[in-house]
């Protein structure tokens, strides 16, 4: 018989149902072009995700100002997509996808990141959080999705091409094919100036990192 200790924490289940409403959420964002997830299913997990968020804080697991934010965030999303099953924005699906692993202590700071003294734990934990900052500003792109031009043409942006966007204006590549027009000009230049700030503070902390190395 399986002994007490190997039952999975209430806070375990958490985790991994977040992670699975993440992939899903992530999964109809690409719903148009490749599958269908049916809303009934991830509305229901959000349901069940929040009974255990509500029965955590009950227990006193966690009753911090972020949880009860957490939870009213979460509690609003849910009755929005059932409301508006198919039809949510994809700039609110990215958003919460980013709020579900930060409920589960998924997403790291920056002040978190600047505590990580091991490099390697350091460049996994930097690599995640730029992930996560491209995929935002995917989202943040489709408020206006109709602002952007492919081959010099007027296109409307799927959230597909709106994240190779994403990462090509973080990574600095630039293509060229995808161009922004308007508003998202301006939001293309905040991602490139602060991909440009990241990239300089990891290339510091790294050589930093070496010469404390070396030191010892």
């Amino acid at each position: 018989m399986p002994k007490k200790g190997d039952q999975p924490s209430s806070r375990r289940v958490d985790f991994y149902l977040a992670l699975v409403i993440a992939v899903l959420l992530i999964g109809s964002l690409l719903s148009q072009e490749y599958f269908d997830i049916p809303y009934q299913v991830i509305t229901a997990l959000i349901a069940v995700f929040l009974l255990l968020k509500l029965f955590n804080i009950v227990k006193k697991q966690g009753t911090s100002f972020a949880d009860y934010m957490t939870l009213v965030i979460i509690l609003i999303f849910g009755i929005l997509h059932a409301m508006f099953k198919h039809n949510l924005n994809a700039t609110i699906l990215s958003v919460m996808v980013v709020v579900f692993l930060y409920s589960v202590g998924m997403t790291p700071s920056v002040k978190h990141l600047t505590k990580t003294h091991n490099v390697s734990k350091f460049i996994a934990n930097y690599v995640f959080f730029v992930i996560l900052i491209i995929f935002l500003f995917a989202g943040a792109y489709m408020m206006n999705p109709s602002h952007f031009t492919l081959d010099d043409r007027p296109t409307q942006m799927t959230f597909q091409n709106s994240f190779y966007f994403s990462t090509m204006t973080f990574t600095t590549v630039g293509y060229g094919d995808i161009a922004p027009t308007r508003i998202n000009r301006t939001l293309a230049s905040f991602e490139a100036i602060l991909a440009l700030v990241l990239n300089i503070a990891f290339i510091g902390y790294i050589l930093s990192s070496h010469k404390l190395s070396l030191g010892t």
